[in-house]
């Protein structure tokens, strides 16, 4: 899937970090150390490809926070999140919210493949854009946490793979007034032994497992 061009909102305050030139650790860090200073915003501009970021958060306790993305974090954003919310204005690269316990992560933009692999609790918003192949793919209930993977788009192959909890949910925002459009890939709910996929338009039959 290719993703169109979008502009999105840039931070013109003097607090942010300035993600230009450092690697995923520093970067981490920064982010720890703000908030364990007590900054429960931390604003991160110039993001260009970095992985991992805020995977180190959790082994921390950090929760109640907030960190706010300005361009395009690299593959495996907030994995094992446990309750600190993410704000990415720009598109996400692939295995966002990988084994995600709790919290919210908002993508103003599109998502890449592998988008909430084994979530397991919290929330996960694509606000308008598509999301990739294999989004939602071992998605499971804990407990009593529930995890929602919200598409405001469309999706690619393998919707909900091996899916046993949870809710997806594919509205398809742009496609609202055009006729015919097809908002999932192929393979949908292909292993799928439990939880809800909900999909604002009509399936064709082949695209089902």
């Amino acid at each position: 899937m290719f993703f169109a061009r979008r502009d999105f909102p840039k931070y013109v305050g003097r607090d942010a970090i300035n993600a230009e030139g450092l690697g995923y650790k520093e970067l981490n860090e920064e982010i720890l150390r703000r908030i364990l200073s007590g900054e429960r915003v931390v604003r991160v501009i110039n993001v260009n490809g970095q992985r991992y970021i805020g995977v180190n958060l959790p082994r921390h306790g950090i929760r109640d926070a907030r960190v706010e993305i300005y361009g395009t974090p690299g593959n495996s954003l907030a994995n094992l999140n446990n309750g600190v919310e993410f704000v990415i204005y720009g598109n996400a690269q692939d295995d966002v919210a990988d084994t995600m316990h709790d919290g919210k992560i908002v993508i103003h933009g599109d998502a890449r493949d592998v988008l909430g692999q084994a979530l397991q609790g919290g929330e996960v918003f694509v606000r308008g854009g598509n999301a990739g192949n294999r989004v939602g793919i071992q998605m499971r209930e804990y407990r009593s946490k529930r995890p929602y993977l919200i598409i405001g788009g469309k999706v690619d192959d393998y919707l909900g793979e091996y899916m046993a909890g949870g809710v997806i949910m594919v509205l398809g925002i742009d496609a609202l007034s055009k006729c015919n459009v097809q908002l999932v890939g192929k393979h949908v709910g292909n292993g799928m032994v439990g939880g809800r996929i909900y999909i604002r338009s009509k399936v064709l039959e082949n695209r089902l497992d």
